[in-house]
């Protein structure tokens, strides 16, 4: 199976759990992508969070890849203010439809506050760019144990079907 992780982290805490999912993901030679999405130009946290409340998309740089090219594609980035981190939209328009993709994942990293009301945007948007499966799994900020122990879990339940 070929399966593309792809992510924004500020604080490492996203950048933790892709690289983790990464590592399950990769058991019985799947072949796993690891991308970080990188800004063009500096994102502050007041800004950023403006940017997630308003929808806007920061600039960020092309990845050089297609959702075509996978069986599973998996986005990962904080929550802000209920919100997903802007690079999110700023993604889904880089890439244009998911309607190739067989399963998308989206994960997301919290601190606990509205999160589903986030993630549940996030599938929203994916189903509109045409995700016919997605799956979710969220991580509080924080928690690494917990974080790998679930990882390692959603990885098997992932890989099974």
């Amino acid at each position: 199976m070929k399966i593309l992780i792809t992510y924004y982290s500020k604080t490492g805490n996203t950048e933790f759990a892709a690289k983790k999912l990464a590592e399950e993901l990769s058991r019985n030679n799947n072949q796993v992508e690891l991308k970080k999405i990188e800004l063009k130009r500096p994102l502050g946290m007041l800004k950023g969070i403006l940017y997630a409340i308003m929808g806007r998309k920061p600039e960020i740089l092309d990845l050089g890849i297609s959702p075509a090219d996978y069986d599973v594609v998996c986005i990962g980035c904080p929550i802000w203010a209920a919100n997903p981190h802007p690079t999110f939209y700023s993604f889904l328009s880089q890439w244009g439809s998911f309607s190739e993709a067989e399963t998308v994942v989206v994960f997301a990293t919290h601190r606990g506050n509205r999160y589903k009301e986030a993630i549940n945007k996030m599938i929203q948007r994916l189903k509109e760019k045409g995700a016919k499966k997605v799956l979710f799994i969220d991580f509080l900020d924080k928690e690494k144990e917990k974080t790998v122990k679930e990882i390692k879990d959603f990885a098997e339940k992932l890989l099974s079907h």
